[in-house]
């Protein structure tokens, strides 16, 4: 009887730790689809495709080129309420604030043509659903 009581306590344990557990794969699948749409039919190419998770924000830095058009695609996964993608630089010793979008219907969607090269950080910003205390987001640069 203590063995069957723990096998149940075993296999509760784990079937609670699955229902926790959090996949990127779906979200993978939903990148899949963006770079089809983005390479195949609007003639564009994915330069830089990121998954991390978030809690609050997350800045990640990389060098655009002046005059080059770039778009962005950020997206979470259902921890995620809401999102917004803030592009800096810095301008007189300080980072400033080029242009900042918010998400509409989950994804932030931005084109931004830089008037210099230069190092931009790209600042995520989350805000989670109800009771969760962390998420999943995608970023995809192309151009």
């Amino acid at each position: 009887m203590k063995k069957i009581l723990i096998l149940f306590f075993t296999i509760g344990i784990f079937f609670s730790a699955k229902a926790q557990q959090k996949s990127v794969v779906p979200m993978m699948s939903q990148a899949e689809d963006f770079i089809n749409l983005i390479e195949n039919e609007y003639k564009e190419q994915v330069v830089h495709l990121q998954f991390d998770v978030i809690a609050k924000d997350r800045t990640f830095y990389r060098i655009l080129y002046a005059d080059v058009m770039y778009g962005f695609i950020v997206y979470g996964d259902e921890s995620i309420a809401d999102l917004q993608l803030e592009i800096s630089n810095v301008q007189n010793n300080q980072w400033t604030t080029d242009t900042i979008a918010n998400a509409e219907k989950g994804i932030v969607m931005l084109y931004f043509k830089p008037k210099k090269t230069d190092n931009y950080a790209f600042t995520i910003t989350s805000k989670l659903s109800q009771g969760a205390k962390y998420g999943y987001y995608a970023c995809l640069i192309f151009r």
